[in-house]
């Protein structure tokens, strides 16, 4: 088994249409990008009135979905657009309970839950090669999706802070974005 040691979010930037769109990501990852396997490691859709979690690529291959950690970490896509819509209450908690059994499963502290447009952040930190400062800013999970509320549940559920940091670094970031519905690079 690879070593993971980040998890991280992503939304699709489409619409939640309450059917399963998570086969036809997988079909444009595989049939149009011509991967082997749907970037994201797991999903969480809409289906019917609930939200369900839905597999992606085995845990032992590496992901296609955050260029600077794929080798090392978990993708989760949320489908829906984050840019556009606040995720509802039943969202947060399915997120949440998932994040947490991942977190607590592969022993992963609460800043070390990220999501794709804090990848930058990482290179410029030094954690990750300075390679993927630039290697394309995204707004993943969405503008109206605080990484800081995913963090600080975390924390509140028992998920340590191992460098608090990068724990504050993140945060400051996540204000900015949340606040302002755009990045700031």
């Amino acid at each position: 088994m690879r070593q993971i040691e980040w998890i991280v979010l992503h939304h699709t930037l489409t619409e939640d249409g309450q059917t399963v769109n998570w086969q036809a990501i997988r079909r444009y990852h595989t049939e149009i990008k011509k991967w082997k396997d749907i970037g994201y490691h797991f999903g969480i859709e809409k289906i019917s009135s609930h939200y369900e979690i839905l597999v992606g690529r085995p845990l032992n291959m590496p992901g296609a979905h955050a260029i600077g950690v794929n080798q090392n970490s978990i993708g989760v896509a949320i489908v829906g657009n984050f840019n556009e819509n606040i995720p509802e209450r039943s969202l947060w908690d399915k997120i949440l309970s998932f994040v947490f059994s991942l977190a607590m499963t592969f022993s992963i502290p609460a800043e070390r839950v990220i999501g794709h447009r804090e990848v930058h952040i990482l290179a410029e930190l030094g954690i990750i090669s300075e390679h993927y400062k630039n290697s394309g800013r995204k707004s993943c999970p969405g503008w109206n999706f605080s990484l800081n509320v995913v963090r600080s549940r975390l924390v509140d559920m028992g998920i340590p802070i191992r460098d608090d940091g990068l724990f504050a670094r993140l945060y400051q970031f996540d204000k900015q974005v949340v606040e302002k519905k755009k990045i700031f690079w």
